[in-house]
């Protein structure tokens, strides 16, 4: 069964059961995943118990069903951030999504994105899905039943999408549910958040990981509980390319420490970085974090509890000397900030330009 790929989070499943069991249902649920712990899944499993009821559900995997078929219901609607274009809604994406969904529920924004084009570009859920919403939630249920709504990305709407979606939640149609995910409960509207039942995922437990990893063959990985770090990681190629760029990073600005011609390199970086999307970019900051505290860490002989493995074959015990608690916090600090500005649309080059001269001082710190 569908449930069966859902890793861990049993607690929540059962949750879910209980709920829709007794139809002590929310009109309004939001599950806050922060990192891949499995919120997608369990959202979708929550769509089809309301849609179908869990013995209807049951009899159509046995009846061979796949997730594919069963999500194609007229009183299942999906919204989801796609490329900003007033001429596209999720429902013209549904074949790409029906295909990412059943494949890689732990996938991020960024994987979706490259599913259905450019993932250089940005993605948003615009005030046009919401107004198509708006024409189509007051329709009778297709079936009779229950209707449901699933919302992949909530941080992801406009103001204006965010405004409007807000009147449906206030005064939702009998039988309608709004099913949620969300990265970043901070950046939602607070009028959102207060209307909405939420459920905060933690990390998967350690055991559930381990069975994951034995049964894909997959070699002891510290993947801080989440299936997608795991993913992420088996993907040379993604981490390779970020290795490469932090490490060319502190190379070029601890050169230019010593030879001040030396900063000119760093422009050179800049350029390249600032090719990335959004979502990538940001992808590369959380790893530059975590590429910084395994330097850390190294310090004191505790890489067992890093999650760090090289793709570059880069030594991180020779970087070591140079992270420390005069810098760590502040390197932690500057790429958090700059996730957040790149979310808010900034210049990609000043920011990144920011980045690099501020590389340059931090590092000076470590010598005091």
């Amino acid at each position: 069964m569908y449930l069966k790929n859902i890793i861990g989070q049993d607690k929540i499943k059962n949750t879910i059961d209980e709920m829709c069991k007794k139809m002590y249902v929310s009109h309004c649920q939001l599950f806050i995943d922060r990192n891949g712990y499995g919120g997608l899944g369990l959202a979708l499993y929550f769509c089809i118990q309301l849609i179908y009821g869990k013995n209807k559900l049951e009899e159509l995997f046995a009846n061979g069903y796949d997730i594919k078929k069963i999500l194609q219901n007229p009183d299942l609607k999906f919204i989801y951030p796609i490329y900003s274009n007033k001429n596209k809604l999720s429902q013209d994406f549904i074949k790409e999504w029906l295909l990412f969904v059943e494949k890689n529920i732990y996938g991020s924004y960024g994987d979706w994105l490259k599913e259905i084009g450019d993932e250089n570009k940005e993605g948003i859920i615009g005030v046009n899905e919401v107004e198509n919403l708006q024409n189509q939630i007051n329709l009778k249920s297709f079936y009779g039943g229950n209707k449901v709504i699933l919302i992949w990305g909530l941080e992801k709407m406009n103001l204006s999408a965010s405004n409007k979606i807000l009147k449906l939640l206030e005064e939702p149609p009998k039988k309608t549910f709004f099913i949620m995910i969300t990265e970043d409960s901070l950046k939602l509207l607070p009028t959102i958040y207060s209307r909405c039942e939420s459920i905060h995922l933690k990390p998967i437990q350690d055991s559930c990981i381990k069975d994951y990893l034995v049964k894909n063959n997959i070699d002891n990985n510290n993947a801080l509980g989440s299936i997608r770090e795991i993913n992420k990681r088996l993907n040379n190629d993604y981490f390779y390319e970020f290795e490469s760029l932090i490490v060319e990073l502190l190379r070029v600005s601890f050169s230019s420490n010593q030879k001040k011609e030396n900063t000119l390199q760093l422009y050179d970086w800049i350029n390249k970085v600032s090719l990335f999307g959004n979502e990538k970019i940001k992808d590369f900051f959380y790893f530059s974090i975590e590429f910084l505290r395994s330097a850390f860490f190294a310090n004191f002989n505790l890489e067992k509890i890093s999650s760090f493995k090289s793709y570059t074959n880069f030594r991180i015990k020779n970087l070591s000397p140079y992270i420390n608690k005069n810098n760590l916090k502040k390197f932690v600090y500057l790429f958090e900030t700059s996730q957040n500005y790149i979310e808010q649309n900034a210049n990609k080059k000043m920011l990144l330009t920011e980045i690099a001269l501020k590389t340059k001082k931090l590092l000076l710190l470590s010598k005091n």
